[in-house]
């Protein structure tokens, strides 16, 4: 075995391969087929999208765990541990579990070099086969069609959402975009289709490859009602094979974001499982997911503050995250840090009218935006109450410092921004004590 300690496996893992994304199918899946190409559970589910993949994986999850189904779930990137990434009936795998992955991994890929993303969905896919699970569900790292993924024949393939995003490989052309996205679905399998807008690209792939179409607002819908809402979709029960009219009425509005709620319960339509109501109701309900509008309730420099955590690393995202605030009825101090490769006048004008004052920061890696040209950016949009500093920590310590009592902080910018205020609270949490 190369390593014994995971640490220095995945400190490897880095350096394997010349350049961090390297998208393309031919070298992973040469390697998968040395592995072990065999299903990885009796059911699989990929989900791809510009937002809302991690939701609607989390919402799929905890409801068919509520139904007492064995759950595989494959996601990325992860925020304090690696492990995180690939979890087994709600446990993250161990750090043994991981490194006898990677050491499978590597005796199968002999001399071919793998990417650290494709190196880790092997291992993904090698500790599900040695687990019987009912369903896996894998989150597209990024695209579709060429992403390390889709390797793997889903059984159901889903598309949450099309916007722009990582357009030095997908482009900016929305239309391209989600050519590449719904490059996942395989011919006889249903794709669901999350996106408010069919681009002609997904008309054009839907009329060359005979699968199974099913999109947001056309085939399965939401009844909006007070406390309640009703879901009208598809699913597969009569003899012949064909999709029928189904419905399931009161119920109560999801934890996680609602948009995704009606994709996530049309994919269980879909799945060929039973399902009960009571299992749909507290998987809605109890869904969590780090990094989405996370609410952490913390004492800094013996201030208490509400911190509200959020990933938003694009102009949709961002939106999203200002319209939630936005129905709280008041603005926001923001501690913002962001990747160079980002949108980020766009992520700006979107918080723009939910935030009053903001404190700009750079994240610790290779891919931050520096502060000069966050200044710029905010000068160039003329807005007013920017703070700079060197670090997360101290834009947070001074934005809880100028908070009034009750107003909350909210972080976001990218999984980098999160990641280091979680692995900061627990360092606040000892100064107090």
């Amino acid at each position: 075995m190369r390593f014994k300690q995971l640490p220095e496996w995945l400190s490897w893992l880095e350096g394997l391969h010349p350049t961090e994304i390297d998208l393309g199918l031919t070298r992973i899946q040469q390697v998968f087929t040395q592995l072990n190409p065999a299903k990885l559970g009796k059911r699989v589910v990929t989900v791809a999208g510009t937002n809302g993949k991690g939701s609607t994986i989390a919402m799929l999850q905890a409801i068919l765990q509520q139904a007492g189904y064995r759950v595989g779930v494959y996601t990325s990137p992860h925020f304090l541990r690696y492990n995180e990434r690939v979890v087994i009936n709600g446990q993250p795998v161990s750090d043994s579990q991981l490194i006898a992955a990677f050491h499978a991994v590597d005796i199968a890929r002999k001399d071919i070099s793998l990417t650290y993303f494709e190196f880790g969905s092997l291992a993904a896919f090698w500790l599900f086969q040695q687990q019987p699970l009912d369903v896996v569900l894998l989150e597209v790292g990024l695209g579709g069609r060429l992403d390390a993924v889709n390797i793997i024949d889903p059984d159901v393939a889903v598309v949450t959402s099309i916007g722009l995003d990582h357009e030095n490989f997908l482009g900016n052309e929305l239309n391209t975009i989600a050519w590449e996205k719904t490059g996942i679905v395989r011919s006889g399998i249903p794709l669901i289709y999350g996106d408010e807008t069919l681009y002609p690209s997904v008309i054009q792939r839907a009329e060359t490859e005979p699968f199974q179409l099913l999109c947001k607002g056309q085939h399965f819908t939401a009844e909006q009602q007070t406390k309640t809402w009703i879901f009208k979709g598809k699913t597969n029960v009569d003899e012949a094979g064909e999709v029928v009219d189904c419905e399931i009425p009161d119920l109560p509005y999801p934890s996680l974001p609602f948009t995704n709620a009606l994709t996530v319960l049309q994919t269980l339509q879909l799945l060929s499982l039973q399902v009960p109501y009571e299992a749909i109701v507290k998987g809605l309900m109890g869904a969590s997911l780090l990094g989405r509008l996370q609410i952490e309730h913390v004492t800094i420099k013996d201030k208490p503050v509400k911190l509200i955590l959020d990933v938003a690393h694009n102009p949709a995202a961002a939106h999203m995250v200002a319209q939630r605030l936005k129905q709280a009825h008041h603005s926001q101090r923001a501690v913002f840090a962001v990747l160079a490769d980002k949108d980020v006048e766009g992520i700006v004008a979107a918080m723009t009218p939910v935030i009053n004052h903001w404190y700009i920061s750079q994240v610790d890696a290779e891919r931050a935006f520096p502060i000069d040209g966050l200044q710029a950016i905010f000068a160039n949009q003329a807005i007013k109450n920017v703070q700079s500093f060197s670090q997360i920590k101290f834009a947070i310590e001074q934005a809880v410092q100028d908070a009034e009592p009750n107003e909350e902080i909210i972080v976001l910018g990218s999984f980098y921004t999160v990641a280091e205020t979680l692995a900061l609270i627990p360092c606040w949490v000892e100064e107090q004590q």
